[in-house]
């Protein structure tokens, strides 16, 4: 495999991504739902930026903060604050 190997922190932080991803309706259920399985199962780094190339993050405003009308009840506290950090990131 290529690439550097990842640690738990990492590959939860790219596991938040695509949960705001989701939130925001840039993904589907179903590719949620296997991006999330193999950002789980990574075991490199390189295999984790892939399953986040394409989603955008939402700007940093109040109004994007918003779940863009989707059930995010799944999303626990620790990635609503990965979910942040994400999208206001200076």
């Amino acid at each position: 495999m290529r690439g550097f190997g990842v640690k738990d922190g990492e590959r939860e932080r790219f596991v938040a991504l695509i949960e705001a991803a989701y939130a925001d309706g840039q993904i589907g259920d179903a590719d949620r739902d296997l991006r999330l399985g193999r950002a789980r199962g990574a075991e490199t780094r390189d295999e984790l930026v892939t399953l986040t190339r394409d989603p955008r993050p939402a700007p940093c405003h109040p109004s994007a903060r918003g779940v863009g009308g989707r059930d995010a009840s799944h999303v626990t506290a620790a990635a609503r604050t990965a979910i942040a950090a994400a999208r206001c990131a200076a």
